[in-house]
């Protein structure tokens, strides 16, 4: 098995977070490594959702056995509110499970094993067309922050890729 990680690079196709600075959401939101309450986007209580667009894919081939999205986020006060994991395949926008938030930085994640469009195995092309993002202020209060969001596609690749990484 093998990784690639792919993080925002451009606008996607919704975009109502709120942004503290900077130029645009997906570039509070796209650091390897996260930096908290540095870059972020929110929103004040009401569910709001941003979706990122990515980079084409550069390392993965093979067959795709599953697409994680990975949101770093947390509420700024006391309260009921969640998350969740948002993404965007073939023109059509799907959501993850709950998450309900705490007031210190969490990393949480949903998985998707075939793409829920098609409801078949994930192809590379669609990877390369995945807009990725979160909701956010499922809940009524408070407001919510998230800092960080990412995709991992995991694949097995496949038996000429991995004569090429074993003999370069």
């Amino acid at each position: 098995m093998a990784t690639e990680t792919l993080r925002p690079n451009a606008a996607g196709t919704y975009t109502s977070l709120s942004k503290n600075g900077g130029s645009a959401n997906y570039d509070r939101v796209m650091e390897a490594v996260a930096d908290e309450d540095s870059t972020y986007v929110y929103t004040g209580g009401a569910s709001l959702f941003d979706t990122y667009n990515l980079p084409a894919h550069s390392a993965g081939s093979g067959t795709i056995n599953s697409v994680t999205v990975y949101f770093r986020c947390r509420k700024t006060d006391v309260g009921d509110t969640n998350a969740r994991a948002h993404i965007q395949t073939h023109s059509t926008a799907y959501e993850g499970a709950q998450k309900s938030l705490t007031t210190s930085w969490v990393t949480y994640s949903e998985t998707w094993t075939t793409n829920p469009n098609t409801g078949a195995a994930w192809t590379w092309d669609e990877i390369d067309a995945l807009e990725i993002g979160v909701r956010m202020g499922v809940g009524s209060e408070p407001p919510c922050r998230c800092t960080q969001v990412y995709v991992e596609v995991e694949y097995s690749a496949s038996s000429y890729s991995q004569h090429i990484m074993l003999w370069g």
